[in-house]
């Protein structure tokens, strides 16, 4: 499986996201915030400015020339300037309701107020012209605003980062343990648990460590029980094959029937012997190095045709060989020609007619054969192909042997055909 990404940059990036949305918010309402606050300001001194018009409009009957220069007064709607009458539609009035409109760079307010002389409203209206402002500070609201939105975004982004810090290091201590332990198991020992202070990431840990345990003392129970069968069986075979050259030296008694039975006896113990080398090999304790040599491939495929060739008797199936006469591989020759002499015992062994293809070039290796699944059966019965391994604990071996030397092995089937492909690196 493939990884996605890494917990750093799924955390970075969904930092950054929820940064930008919450400045984005920050401004958004900081914005809505001054606007109200101005409106409600000025809504709150105009509405005190009324009260004080209403008192002298009952006294004196009439409203007083305005204090300020930005606001003036009416009595009536029909006296406010066209140009700032239109803005605001008379159904609109309620008494005490302040209204707003932009225009041309200017605010307008408009306060509706009851007169206590009659039924009418009257007016009072400020412009607000922010151009014309006086006053001078060193900081005006936007840039105070903006310094202080900087001041929490980075507050926010020094709490993430610490966040994130805590959050990373004991997940940064289980990688370096969990990469720390093909070595450590490698040499028989396994590394000390780091402190991973969240507790979830230390039963993962645990759970991990007693899982690589287990698997251990399996892997140690297989490998020796593999290795005393090995060397159990050896001992029969050896008897078998010193049995069988004494019965060949005394080859005069022996009648034709006799000698296919002894044919076939030999070559099952030279394939048992072959088998037990494998399995001898794949799994000693200490991997003895090998020298790599250059191998004529069309002679080690004639010698594994031949010591193979008996399985084909009874047999319509044809071999077809196209390998360069001077080709050579570079490799390990016990090994490769137990990979090969698999191959084609293989092939030869689940193949009941047709034709078998066996090509080298460039240090590939292709072995073609028909479908054991097609149309071909052995003893009346369909043969079980596990993908897997293909069939047949040959090419078992055969995957096993290439994992350790990092050759490529390869394995297509289909209806028809059943492909084995073996590239040896050098």
């Amino acid at each position: 499986m493939n990884p996605k990404t890494s917990v750093i940059r799924y955390i970075g990036i969904n930092t950054g996201l929820l940064i930008v949305s919450l400045i984005a918010v920050y401004s958004f309402t900081i914005s809505r915030v001054y606007n109200w606050g101005t409106f409600d300001t000025t809504h709150y001194y105009m509405s005190l400015d009324a009260e004080r018009l209403a008192k002298y409009l009952e006294k004196h009957g009439k409203l007083p020339q305005p204090i300020l220069a930005d606001t003036d007064y009416y009595l009536d709607f029909s006296d406010i300037p066209q140009n700032l009458g239109k803005l605001f539609p008379r159904k609109k009035h309620k008494e005490g309701e302040l209204l707003v409109q932009e225009v041309d760079g200017l605010v307008v307010y408009l306060l509706p107020t009851q007169s206590p002389i009659g039924d009418e409203f009257f007016y009072i209206v400020n412009i607000y012209n922010e151009s014309l402002d006086s006053y001078e500070v060193e900081i005006d609201i936007p840039e105070l605003l903006l310094m202080l939105a900087i001041l929490i975004l980075l507050i926010f982004v020094l709490l993430v980062r610490m966040l994130v810090v805590g959050i990373i290091a004991p997940i940064r201590s289980l990688t370096r343990w969990a990469n720390s332990i093909q070595s450590s198991t490698e040499q028989n020992y396994m590394v000390a648990l780091p402190n991973l202070k969240f507790s979830e990431l230390t039963i993962v840990a645990e759970r991990l460590e007693s899982a690589i345990v287990t698997i251990k003392k399996l892997t140690k129970k297989e490998v020796n029980f593999l290795q005393s069968l090995s060397h159990e069986l050896r001992t029969p075979i050896t008897v078998i094959n010193a049995a069988l050259e004494l019965i060949k030296m005394n080859g005069d008694f022996i009648n034709e029937k006799q000698q296919g039975w002894l044919e076939k006896i030999q070559n099952a113990s030279n394939n048992m012997l072959s088998t037990n080398e494998c399995l001898l090999w794949l799994w000693k304790r200490k991997k003895v190095i090998m020298n790599k040599e250059s191998i004529l491939i069309s002679r080690l495929i004639e010698e594994c045709i031949s010591k193979n060739k008996y399985l084909l008797r009874g047999k319509s199936v044809d071999i077809s060989l196209e390998i360069q006469p001077e080709l050579t591989f570079t490799a390990e020759q016990k090994l490769l020609f137990m990979v090969t002499n698999n191959l084609i015992r293989n092939a030869f062994q689940y193949t009941a007619d047709g034709t078998i293809e066996i090509r080298a070039s460039s240090e590939m290796l292709e072995i073609i054969n028909p479908s054991p699944n097609s149309s071909q059966t052995r003893n009346n019965e369909s043969i079980d192909f596990n993908f897997d391994h293909g069939y047949g604990v040959g090419l078992f071996l055969v995957n096993e042997i290439c994992t350790q030397q990092h050759w490529s092995f390869d394995l297509t089937s289909d209806d028809k055909l059943f492909r084995a492909s073996l590239k040896v690196r050098c």
